[in-house]
């Protein structure tokens, strides 16, 4: 529980996490995108 709190405490505000998730979520996309240009290309 001690290191729950302290991670709550330690959490930017909503708007920055949110900005952050979705930030990660468009590298992800990046990321699975070339893949699949890769893939597709037979490298």
């Amino acid at each position: 529980m001690k290191t729950l709190r302290l991670n709550m405490a330690g959490q930017p505000k909503k708007g920055e996490t949110k900005k952050c998730f979705f930030f990660l979520l468009y590298v992800c996309g990046v990321i699975f995108h070339s893949w699949l240009n890769f893939n597709s290309s037979g490298g």
